[in-house]
């Protein structure tokens, strides 16, 4: 097969493609186009399902000619369209980040160049004789070649965006042919180097649409508003001769408000508008009717714009609570569903999120219709990412390299086109972006000041302007606002008190979730209510992207990450960090965001007199028109009062406070408190009534935790001490401290072991993603290698309580001490067991993962309860989405199986918490200490890759902490902020272990 060579040619991105329109399809029917359901449409033909294909290495294998396909048909396999072939047994899945996954020599790419070619045969009959027909690709990895009935039809490339064809002259009523050959790279692929796996193939859909000979091929849509009216402009664009356009607009019940007939530009006025805001997803329809056909268009009465530095729609201010989102599938990849992308936005809303933005490519025009109705913001991303050129080695590395390449001028500006003009008329979109980590220079700037002229009505973002086009002046006045990603809280704070900066400040992505977290949620959305020139961000990012190869071990999915293919480079699982698994499971995380973004907040101003306050921290709508309130009153996590909020105090406006009071009954000493529950109040085509939508736990009294004395009876506790051991016992335990370790490596209540192993001070965790840039450091220290030193142990009996003090220390090898610890250990005859830590920590080595001790105990004891934040994970910096209370629930529920094993699964603020079979139990208490109860040691989770590989260990290991260091985001994020550093120089700890065995 000879091709000309366009995809190494960046001065060719297009041959034969109609010019760009706006997204739509035609209808036959005013009825059926009100429904805007293009499958149901009598112009729409699609031609999805079960393709020939025939896979090449390279391209360079192809030797045979277009007209010999008929009879090469027989040789093909078949291949589901929309797909991608690395899917499909073809190829292999590769996973890089910002390297490119080919040598860098733009334009050229290997000659090596794998391509798919696809073939099928379709009907034209004769009743569509009459019709123009153009078939449209939603999107095609890398670029493509096209054939009908043998003869060169064109050429397309930029992957994410649509490519439209007029196929009639090539065409004929009966049987036809469609060849495609796809290319795995293209000059393009420069511009295409997205955080995500790369793949290959047909993998949105393709579609014929069918139109009279003269017909509306375009159509730009704005609206604006003017006092209390609104009013819609249309300007149009035909092929053939421009007609008369008779339009009729439906409100969102569906009544007609507007009808008439206009030409090539008209307008539209609205009285009394009903205005569409992500709160209120108010959707008019608007039918154009020309030359026999229908193209019904979504219209959101809106306006956006930067109002004193502030982001506002329809003048008031609007807060982003928003999450990054890729096209992903674990079965698919990047071919998603109608179903797919509907569960997305149905899990968002129910989950307070509010805004999407395309990273880092213009989605399915689907989904920007499904964003429209139910109501998101969205901004929408160009298909361009050129982050390879900062991965370059020596001095020839630029980050911005693209962003002034004469060469790759027109292909950016060419990909921010087919941005705005498919999606012009999309209501949920209210800020374009240029593209992401590309740097800066003139051809984006050229790029922001073409997209500004034409589209004043809507904001322009561009985060990648820190990397800018050497020995050149940048201007920055096309773009609105100042973008970063993974900003500091504190330098979020210094920018906006800044009175000299103009614009928002918009953190297009932070908080990485991957793994354990993302920690410091609540304090990010402090800003909000601090700076009104913070506009909010997105959270990278919403999916884990993996491909599930099997369900091998122990029923969990099998699911591989860059790296599991072979595939060189590759930037390992950095593709797991979302909020969901693949399949959409939610991480903690997830819910950790749903209730940092509750749409109420609660605050106690006086327990006394029971004064609360409540705050609506929506932008458009009233509390007591979406949720209900009903709180509970706890003492110990024991109810003692509750009640439900009249929904008079709840008919708070937006933004606004108010004050109300509950009667709190008196109670004794304890810890009290108070939490408030949010419920849906209707039916959403997300949520149903009485779903959970946030709560407040708010403490109003904290106790001090004093334990009570120990049990003293004399001459009931024997003492036997040895160089290496000391024995404490009783008619009812043994027990054994290890002088070499300074604590306990037998604890035996009659008979039955307590211990499996001896108990260890440990000041290690699995690392999580988030530790992964630290974790240097404490390899470096050791901390995951440590040894103990025990300088001198003393045994004292008095009044009946066995005491034993050590000095020791924990180092490692060829490093100095980590910790100096004085620990005093005392028994009772009852086998209680009080323990007191002073420790000193070398202000020279890094904070510490965590201290504490850890307990190997038997695996029966696999049920838990306790009080302090919960039911699921907490840490100092992330307990947004547990409350303080009394809980219950087995060891392996609160075990979050990460794609790769880490640590997990703590909890922070307790109190108490006991671990129990039938046969026994371990009672910790102390005051506000950490545990974590599991069935996978430390050691098993760091060293297995994989959850798949995962196999439990044959004792439920129990780890008590004084403290251990937040979470936080710094895969990807600033690091850890030193607050929620377990750093302390100087720290004293006690607790209390209590063994119990059941009498039978």
């Amino acid at each position: 097969m000879i091709l000309e060579n366009y995809y190494e040619n960046p001065a060719v991105l297009h041959v034969g493609t109609e010019p760009n329109r706006a997204y739509y399809i035609p209808y036959g029917d005013f009825k059926t186009a009100t429904r805007m359901c293009r499958e149901d449409s009598d112009r729409f033909c699609l031609l999805n399902g079960l393709w020939w294909f025939k896979y090449y290495d390279s391209i360079q294998e192809i030797s045979h000619s277009v007209e010999e396909l008929p009879e090469m048909l027989r040789d093909f396999d078949t291949i589901s369209v929309p797909s991608v072939w690395q899917m499909n047994g073809y190829d292999h899945c590769q996973y890089t980040n910002a390297k490119y996954p080919f040598p860098f020599d733009p334009p050229y790419v290997p000659s090596r160049n794998p391509c798919g070619l696809y073939v099928q045969d379709f009907e034209v009959d004769v009743q569509a004789e009459k019709y123009e027909k153009y078939l449209n690709f939603e999107g095609v990895d890398s670029c493509f070649y096209l054939w009908i009935n043998g003869a060169f039809v064109g050429y397309s490339q930029v992957s994410h965006a649509t490519s439209e064809f007029c196929i009639t002259k090539y065409i004929k009523t009966g049987s036809n042919c469609i060849a495609v050959l796809v290319l795995k790279w293209c000059d393009g692929s420069y511009l295409e180097d997205q955080d995500k796996f790369r793949f290959s193939g047909i993998f949105r859909d393709v579609y014929i649409i069918m139109r009279p000979e003269n017909h509306l091929a375009d159509a730009t849509i704005r609206t604006c508003l003017r006092g209390e009216k609104a009013e819609i402009s249309v300007a149009s664009r035909f092929v053939g001769k421009p007609s008369a356009i008779d339009y009729t607009l439906l409100d969102p019940k569906g009544d007609v408000v507007a009808r008439g007939t206009g030409r090539e530009h008209f307008t539209i006025e609205v009285m009394t508008p009903l205005l569409w805001n992500a709160e209120q997803p108010n959707l008019y329809c608007l039918l154009l009717e020309t030359n026999g056909e229908i193209i019904p268009f979504s219209v959101g009465l809106r306006e956006v714009k930067i109002k004193d530095k502030t982001l506002c729609i329809n003048g008031k201010r609007i807060q982003l609570l928003g999450v990054n989102r890729h096209d992903s599938n674990p079965m698919t990849g990047p071919v998603v569903t109608l179903a797919d992308m509907e569960n997305d936005l149905q899990m968002m809303k129910r989950h307070n999120i509010n805004a999407v933005r395309t990273a880092h490519y213009p989605n399915s025009p689907v989904f920007l219709e499904l964003c429209n109705r139910y109501g998101l913001y969205v901004l929408d991303e160009a298909d361009i990412e050129a982050h390879g050129a900062s991965q370059l080695y020596g001095d020839e590395a630029e980050y911005a390299m693209f962003s002034h390449m004469p060469s790759y001028r027109e292909s950016i500006l060419d990909r921010v086109r087919l941005l705005y003009e498919r999606d012009k008329n999309q209501p949920s979109v209210i800020i374009w972006s240029l593209g992401n980590e590309s740097g800066y220079g003139e051809n984006f700037e050229a790029a922001a000041a073409e997209l500004k002229a034409k589209d004043p009505g809507r904001l322009i973002h561009y985060e990648s302007t820190f990397f800018r086009q050497k020995d050149h002046e940048c201007d920055f006045s096309n773009l609105d606002f100042h973008s970063q990603m993974y900003t500091p809280i504190a330098e979020i704070s210094a920018y906006c008190e800044d009175v000299s900066h103009e614009k928002p400040f918009l953190v297009c992505e932070y908080a990485h979730a991957m793994g354990t977290g993302p920690g410091d949620l609540e304090k990010y959305h402090a800003l909000l209510e601090r700076y009104s020139n913070y506009c909010g961000g997105f959270v990278w990012e919403w999916c884990d992207h993996a491909a599930l190869c099997g369900v091998p071990n122990e029923g969990r999915e099998h699911y591989c990450y860059g790296g599991d293919f072979g595939d060189e480079p590759n930037d390992g699982n950095f593709c797991v960090d979302g909020l969901v698994f693949p399949d959409r499971r939610p991480h903690a995380g997830l819910l950790e965001l749903k209730n940092v973004n509750r749409p109420a907040r609660f605050a106690c101003i006086d327990l006394e007199m029971g004064r609360f306050l409540v705050c609506n921290h929506l932008d458009f709508v009233s509390l007591n028109t979406c949720i209900t309130v009903d709180y509970v009153v706890e003492l110990d996590g024991k109810i003692i009062c509750r009640g439900t909020l009249e929904d008079s105090l709840l008919q708070v406006g937006p933004h606004e406070i108010h004050e109300f009071t509950l009667f709190i009954p008196p109670a004794e000493s304890g810890t009290m408190t108070i939490r408030f529950s949010q419920w849906q109040k209707k039916n959403l085509p997300w949520m149903k009534i009485g779903d959970p939508v946030g709560f407040d736990t708010i403490v109003l009294r904290k106790k001090n935790v004093v334990l009570p004395p120990l049990s003293s009876a004399q001459n009931l506790l024997q003492c036997m001490e040895t160089a290496q051991e000391i024995l404490l016992k009783t008619p009812d335990f043994t027990y054994v401290y290890d002088k070499s370790s300074g604590c306990f490596c037998d604890m035996t209540v009659r008979s039955h072991p307590f211990l499996l192993h001896a108990m260890q001070y440990n000041i290690w965790r699995a690392p999580t993603d988030n530790d992964q840039y630290v974790r240097v450091q404490w390899e470096q220290c050791g901390y995951h290698r440590t040894s103990l030193k025990v300088y001198q142990t003393k045994l004292t009996v008095h009044n009946g309580l066995a005491k034993i003090e050590s000095d020791l220390s924990l180092s490692a090898a060829a490093i100095q001490r980590i910790l100096t610890l004085n620990v005093c250990w005392t028994v009772d005859c009852k086998g209680t067991v009080d323990c007191v830590i002073r420790a000193h920590k070398n202000q020279n080595v890094p904070y510490l993962p965590r201290f504490g001790i850890r307990l190997f105990l038997p695996k029966k004891m696999n049920q838990l309860e306790y009080l302090g934040y919960g039911p699921g994970e907490s840490y100092c910096d992330f307990h947004s989405s547990t409350a303080f209370g009394r809980y219950s629930e087995f060891v392996d529920e609160h075990f979050e199986h990460h794609i790769r094993p880490q640590e997990n699964g703590s909890h922070w603020g307790c109190e108490s918490a006991t671990l129990f079979s039938e046969e026994m139990s371990l009672t910790v208490e102390g005051d506000y200490f950490c545990f974590n109860a599991s069935h996978y040691s430390q050691e098993t989770l760091d060293n297995a890759k994989h959850d798949f590989a995962l196999h439990a260990d044959d004792f439920t290991v129990l780890c008590v902490d004084y403290k251990q260091s937040g979470v936080g985001s710094n895969s990807c994020g600033p690091a850890l902020p030193e607050e929620y550093q377990l750093c302390e120089t100087e720290f004293t700890w006690n607790f209390r272990l209590k063994p119990i065995l059941f009498d039978k």
